[in-house]
């Protein structure tokens, strides 16, 4: 998909701002891997949100454990899917950080 699209979708299913569609769109394109920029394309495109897993940690858990935007949740599943140990650490201090209020 080419990014114009998918950041027109992302200001649609999103609601972000124009700069903020861009460039994040720019990012999946150019950044994400394979998997989490076909997530990501389909959801700006339907809403729907994908069925991944990446580094064990699923979209799923990442949207049910925190407190995360699936915007967000797409933002840590590509930190998981750069650096697994890291992007791990991150998530469960996000849960314990959720946990505590």
């Amino acid at each position: 998909m080419r990014y114009e699209l998918l950041a027109m979708n992302l200001r649609e299913t999103a609601k972000l701002g124009a700069v903020k569609a861009q460039v994040w769109a720019w990012r999946i394109e150019n950044e994400y891997p394979e998997e989490l920029r076909f997530a990501a394309e389909k959801w700006a495109e339907n809403g729907q949100i994908p069925d991944i897993e990446i580094a064990e940690v699923t979209f799923d858990q990442v949207l049910r454990s925190t407190k995360a935007s699936v915007t967000e949740a797409f933002e840590l599943m590509y930190v998981l899917s750069r650096d697994p140990y890291a992007g791990t650490e991150l998530f469960q201090d996000l849960i314990l950080k959720d946990s505590l209020g």
